[in-house]
């Protein structure tokens, strides 16, 4: 018998709580957006389970700090493994 392994997906991820606050305010407004955009579904049906989508947060200078700490990252991330 034989094991193969097809599509394998490395990946990454790293604990950086620094981020949180920032991240978490930054946010508040695309949610808060959203939930006005479903308010009647809200009031009807409550938003247990919602997902709100928003416009792409890249642009959005409050995701800065966070933006260039991915952009550095990535040269660690893309450099051969041995």
């Amino acid at each position: 018998m034989y094991i193969n392994n097809y599509f394998n997906t490395t990946i990454w991820s790293e604990q950086k709580p620094e981020f949180v606050k920032s991240l978490n305010k930054a946010s508040n407004k695309y949610i808060k957006e959203a939930r006005n955009r479903e308010k009647a579904h809200i009031k009807k049906w409550g938003d247990f389970g919602r997902s709100y989508h928003s416009t792409p947060l890249t642009a959005d200078n409050d995701f800065l700090d966070f933006r260039n700490y991915i952009g550095q990252s990535l040269g660690v991330f893309r450099s051969p493994r041995l």
